[in-house]
């Protein structure tokens, strides 16, 4: 984990939820993994954690980009398995990727000292550090909850990482372009 210097912050960018299904997700991510603690909202990530010594620029070219940026639906049903070596990640993804992949590209080319993702995959994580042996019933059980999130994607969040290592909605940047 990046340790920041004296004047840097830890940031991530995604996209926050909507009251009411913040709560059903912090409720399921606790299900699935109550001894996991939680460290931060429920949230599709755009740009993974990075550091940053100059918060005003960071926040005014955040403000740019999202002025330009048009309000969309996005639906999310499609239950999803991410393995790592030890653990897997159980999420949501969403029927179409490719609006995200293009924010994803578009922030990446505005604000061209954003971390650079190599194979972005849009997602939203409903359980996480589940055990490998244990991946494959909790992807069935949530699958067979037929969880549908349908959401007015109208912003962005930046989030920043707060002692003792938990993560906050930091800043939120709404999006000014017309609907096409």
């Amino acid at each position: 984990m990046m340790m920041p210097e004296p004047g840097e912050h830890q940031y991530f960018i995604g996209i926050g939820l909507p009251a009411k299904e913040n709560k059903f997700f912090l409720a399921l991510k606790t299900r699935f993994h109550p001894k996991h603690k939680l460290t931060s909202p429920p949230h599709i990530t755009l740009k993974p954690p990075f550091l940053f010594p100059n918060q005003p620029l960071l926040l005014s070219k955040l403000a740019s980009w999202a002025k330009d940026q048009a309000p969309f639906t996005a639906t999310f049903k499609k239950v999803g398995l991410f393995k790592q070596p030890k653990y897997a990640t159980v999420f949501l993804s969403p029927q179409s990727s490719q609006t995200f992949k293009l924010m994803e590209k578009s922030l990446t080319q505005k604000i061209t000292w954003l971390p650079k993702s190599k194979n972005f995959i849009p997602h939203l994580t409903i359980a996480s550090r589940i055990p490998l042996d244990k991946a494959g019933l909790v992807k069935s059980q949530i699958r067979d909850m037929q969880i549908k999130l349908q959401l007015q994607v109208n912003h962005i969040t930046l989030f920043r990482r707060q002692p003792p290592g938990s993560w906050v909605a930091y800043k939120t940047f709404e999006f000014q372009s017309e609907v096409l």
